[in-house]
């Protein structure tokens, strides 16, 4: 409105402007030219710049100045009238003045408002924008979700699907199994158990009972009278025919059979294989034996008896082992298995290792015949895959120990006496004096020990009379890995009581207890005990342990043997932290300490001895493991590890134990089937190592 009212007041002025410079014209021809003149030299007329008028009128204007514009129309005009006209103009626009710059704050205000407002809207566009934007990327989002949701749906429905799928099968398998429980309680309710199909065979369960009586060393003769008692006596049923003991004979064949299937689906399957072998001498025959051990299990591929233990009959037993299994599983099953063998494992004797030398021979001239596109494969390719990896049984270290410590001792005493004691009717020349009184005690104080001059009861209630809650003391019988070591510290755990009971309470000794008694009266010999049992806690017992755990493998072993050398190379020169009980060997496996171990590393009289002793036995040591286990050491053939090496070994353990559990097993079978003929005896064997790997 403002904006409306500004032109027109401005036309006005204009007008009335242009009708007083009209009027002036007029008035200069006349008398009072000189004081119009002097009117319009005024002030407003000299500094208002105003602009030539439009005769055009305006189109229209406000009543007010409409009657102003005719009042000045008047044709008597005078100054003072003039004048007064003027200041009223004057004021009229200093109003209009005042007026217009009111109206050019408020438009200006105006001005800034729209600015303002034009910049929230502004604003508001961009978030309306981002909205817009961010509305689409949620129902992107959405859709995207919704998109996965479906495809979730249709892999749930699929998985339904076949979830309902499964548990019909398991609905026919239950209604099959609840028919043959109907089936089952019907006999139950007969009071009499069917165990034959078709009147000519016998049920698979009861072929698979008798089998496994049969492999619990229950003899031909007791198998049915066995299943008829449990039936009787704990199900209260009457059983029909069972097999007789002529058929359960023909039933070792099928035994046999089923292990060498076994062994054939196996043994075929697997890569990198590793072969145990060993012989034992039984009851004046000797025997070979042959297992296979997996990543996960081991298998014993059988025993077989030989005349003589030579590497070129171990061959041909291997050989006749494997075409007992080819007669079951089909021909070639033996190349097969011979050519997945990638290692071997076995004890140090000569004959072994030449053993190992044939088999790698034999396995190059039939793995052409095995491998496909062997002459495809390059030289080096073929060389790999003929090589055998041999490895030798961990546990036979101690053992090696022990042998060392005969002759270590042997000239260690007789470098040490000026005069060897006296020998007692039960000495031996080639025994050290120390060995000989473990060996003597063992014998006259410990179970299993000399039944005729041996006095183990008596002396075990002795000990338990003092405070020894059970006779330390292990028969050499039956023990071969570190008897020496063990029993030596057990022994001098109870030398003083030893001396008590022969001295206070059997006083009628035999020749075995006087051996025992004289020997216990050397210091020299009750410091060897010392010594070896010392052995024993620090070395031999920690290895033991750490050969039998499962998680270390056969090259873990390589640093543990060089940590264990560069100790007993030190040792070899100062042996006083060992004797101070400040010696540890494999921090992971620390000696086990009792009252063994508190008397064994007790200050006594006989440290200074004690100490010369292990220093000359860790010394011998350190030849003997040089020697033993030259290939795990620094620059040996099994030192520096890489990956193939260590997939191809991942079969081997650490020990050739499972031939010692094997050559147990048969000759347990002997004594209690003195009757049965040879192949029976085989397929006993070849079930049991079965079962037990």
């Amino acid at each position: 409105m403002v904006d409306d009212v500004l032109p027109l007041t401005l036309t006005a002025i204009k007008s009335l402007v242009f009708r007083l410079n009209k009027k002036r014209s007029e008035l200069s021809r006349h008398k009072h030219s000189d004081q119009i003149v002097l009117l319009f030299q005024e002030p407003f007329f000299a500094q208002q710049s105003i602009p030539a008028v439009e005769h055009a009128q305006p189109s229209s204007v406000s009543a007010e100045v409409q009657q102003k514009v005719v009042v000045s129309a008047k044709p008597k005009l005078c100054v003072r009238n003039v004048n007064k006209k003027l200041k009223r103009k004057d004021e009229k626009i200093k109003e209009f003045k005042s007026e217009v710059s009111a109206l050019s704050k408020e438009n200006h205000g105006l001005h800034s408002c729209l600015a303002t407002a034009q910049r929230a809207s502004e604003k508001n566009r961009v978030a309306l924008s981002r909205l817009n934007k961010k509305q689409e990327n949620v129902i992107i989002e959405k859709d995207s979700q919704l998109l996965k949701l479906e495809n979730c749906f249709d892999v749930r429905m699929e998985l339904l699907e076949k979830r309902i799928e499964d548990l019909m099968c398991e609905v026919e398998i239950v209604r099959n199994e609840r028919d043959q429980l109907a089936e089952r309680l019907t006999e139950f309710e007969s009071q009499t158990l069917k165990t034959k199909k078709h009147k000519q065979l016998y049920l698979d369960s009861v072929r698979q009972c008798c089998m496994e009586l049969m492999s619990l060393n229950v003899s031909t003769q007791n198998v049915e009278k066995v299943i008829r008692s449990l039936l009787q006596h704990i199900a209260g049923m009457n059983v029909e025919n069972l097999p007789k003991p002529s058929t359960l004979i023909g039933m070792t064949s099928e035994m046999k059979g089923l292990a060498c299937q076994q062994l054939a689906e196996q043994l075929t399957r697997t890569k990198d294989l590793t072969l145990h072998n060993d012989g034992t001498s039984k009851f004046g025959q000797h025997y070979g034996g042959f297992q296979v051990s997996l990543p996960e299990s081991s298998y014993s591929l059988g025993l077989c008896e030989m005349l003589t233990g030579s590497a070129d009959l171990t061959l041909k037993s291997l050989q006749m082992i494997l075409a007992d299994i080819e007669a079951v599983a089909g021909d070639g099953i033996g190349d097969k298995i011979l050519a997945n063998i990638k290692n071997t494992m076995s004890d140090r004797h000569i004959v072994e290792k030449k053993f190992n030398g044939l088999l790698e021979d034999y396995r190059q001239e039939i793995l052409p015949s095995v491998v496909a596109g062997w002459d495809a494969l390059s030289e080096e390719e073929q060389l790999n895959l003929s090589s055998l990896n041999n490895f030798f049984c961990g546990m036979h270290l101690t053992v090696g120990m022990a042998d060392c410590v005969l002759s270590t001792l042997l000239e260690w005493e007789n470098a040490y006496f000026d005069e060897v004691p006296s020998r007692h009717v039960l000495a031996r020349k080639t025994e050290p004096g120390i060995v000989q009184l473990i060996r003597t005690a063992c014998k006259a104080l410990s179970r299993h020990g000399c039944e005729k001059s041996g006095v183990y009861q008596h002396f075990t209630a002795y000990l338990k009379q003092n405070g020894v809650p059970h006779n330390p003391l292990a028969t050499f019988r039956g023990n071969r890995f570190n008897i020496v070591f063990y029993d030596a510290g057990a022994l001098f755990f109870i030398a003083p009581l030893v001396n008590d009971f022969f001295k206070n309470v059997w006083q009628t000794p035999n020749q075995l207890l006087k051996a025992v008694s004289a020997d216990l009266a050397v210091p020299e010999h009750l410091a060897g005990c010392k010594a070896l049992g010392i052995i024993n806690k620090v070395i031999t017992g920690p290895l033991w342990r750490v050969l039998e755990d499962k998680d270390i493998s056969i090259l873990d072993m390589n640093g543990r043997f060089q940590n264990l050398l560069s100790y007993l190379d030190k040792w070899a020169m100062d042996a006083s932290t060992v004797v101070s009980g400040n010696a540890i060997v494999f921090e992971d496996f620390p000696p086990t300490v009792d009252a063994i171990y508190e008397c064994l590393f007790a200050p006594s009289e006989y440290d200074n001895i004690v100490e010369e002793i292990l220093t000359v036995l860790f010394g011998a040591f350190s030849s003997l493991l040089t020697r033993l286990v030259g290939e795990h050491l620094p620059d040996g053939k099994y030192d520096a590890t890489n990956v193939s090496l260590v997939a191809e070994t991942k079969s081997v353990p650490k020990t050739n134990t499972i031939s010692e559990r094997d050559f147990c097993t048969a000759g347990s079978l002997p004594q209690g089937k003195t009757k049965c003929i040879h192949f029976i005896t085989r397929s006993f064997d070849l079930v049991l190592q079965q079962q037990n790997c």
